[in-house]
């Protein structure tokens, strides 16, 4: 894996060199204004998703804003989400959990301030898990299938000392070449078994809650401990 990283004052800038091209170093240097078909899948305050399409192919930006300034001294103090991002996505290809392929992260700063950081992936078609298994009304070995695949990612995941952060249903996407994991900026590895254990449950919990009202889902993950 060969990996780019550039460093300016007012940018740092990480990319795969399988990817790079005149498209992508001009989609970094224009992130913030960009010319390629944009297409908005989410826009709110602290996060902007966004899909693009740059010499036929479809990718995924994710853009973190920093509302406040204790934001800034938070984030100069630890990783970006966009940097999070790209690490869990490399852990989690070790870890055999499917997950879009990373592509590039950038972190727009002031010195030592960060500002906006965006992480670059490939996009994956797919249906949410929620969606995937409230189609089922009955238990299909098409729906047990999907759900063991989705149950043994997610143990994979927990044996390796790490937690997800945010297990809602939309954060797991589902085609016929598995389930994929999405939104990998809550992620986080544990050196403490007492923390991993308070976090493992939290996960638990929050990925039991997507399933409140579907009693067949309930029976195959409320399994999982």
């Amino acid at each position: 894996m060969n990996v780019v990283t550039r460093r300016h004052w007012h940018k740092k800038t990480v990319y795969l060199k399988e990817y790079e091209s005149p498209a992508l170093l001009d989609l970094i240097e224009n992130i913030d204004q960009l010319s390629c078909p944009v297409h908005y899948l989410k826009e709110g305050d602290t996060t902007t998703v966004m899909r693009v399409e740059v010499n036929d192919k479809t990718w995924v930006i994710k853009k973190y804003n920093l509302i406040n300034m204790w934001s800034r001294i938070k984030r100069a103090l630890t990783l970006s989400r966009a940097a999070r991002s790209w690490r869990f996505s490399f852990l989690l290809r070790c870890l055999e959990i499917k997950t879009p392929s990373p592509i590039a992260f950038i972190e727009n700063a002031w010195g030592p301030f960060r500002k906006e950081s965006y992480f670059i992936s490939e996009y994956i078609p797919g249906v949410t898990a929620l969606d995937y298994f409230s189609k089922f009304t009955s238990k299909e070995e098409e729906m047990i299938v999907m759900a063991n695949k989705l149950l043994r990612q997610i143990k994979l995941l927990f044996q390796a000392g790490v937690t997800y952060g945010d297990m809602k249903a939309s954060n797991f996407i589902i085609n016929p070449e598995g389930v994929f994991f999405v939104d990998l900026e809550g992620m986080r590895r544990y050196k403490n078994s007492f923390l991993f254990k308070r976090a493992k449950m939290r996960d638990i919990k929050r990925f039991k809650k997507n399933w409140k009202e579907m009693p067949l889902c309930q029976e195959i993950f409320f399994s999982l401990t």
